[in-house]
């Protein structure tokens, strides 16, 4: 393992035991396109740290076939399921504003909110 590798693999795992520890977490993303124009989702988490502050960290950036809300949300369930991060820690989400962000009906936020709540 090269020097890179094994810094960012103690990063990581730091940013995942601090997810898995916080009892909330908020939830920021954003999408862009590289160079290459392909779509890419960058994923960062907002969590409390130990001093009653809260701390940003990034966590993956993720390419995405689509700006759709359902391949955003499904990207984004996948990222917490390979971390073992429950998704019923996510309390906000935070977005530039973008309709396939913040739609009431079909936006990643209510997609999100729509699998989170249980059916009565």
């Amino acid at each position: 393992m090269d020097m890179l590798e094994a810094i960012n693999s103690t990063l990581e795992e730091v940013v995942d035991t601090n997810m898995n520890n916080s009892e909330f977490l908020g939830l920021i993303i954003d999408e862009s396109t590289d160079v290459t124009v392909h779509k890419k989702l960058n994923v960062y988490v907002k969590c409390p740290s130990s001093k009653n502050t809260s701390v940003i960290h990034f966590v993956d950036c993720i390419s995405v076939i689509d700006g759709k809300a359902a391949t955003i949300v499904s990207e984004v369930v996948k990222l917490f399921e390979r971390k073992k991060i429950p998704l019923n820690k996510l309390m906000t989400l935070a977005s530039d504003g973008a309709a396939v962000m913040t739609g009431r009906l079909n936006g990643v936020g209510a997609v999100l909110k729509k699998s989170l709540t249980p059916s009565t």
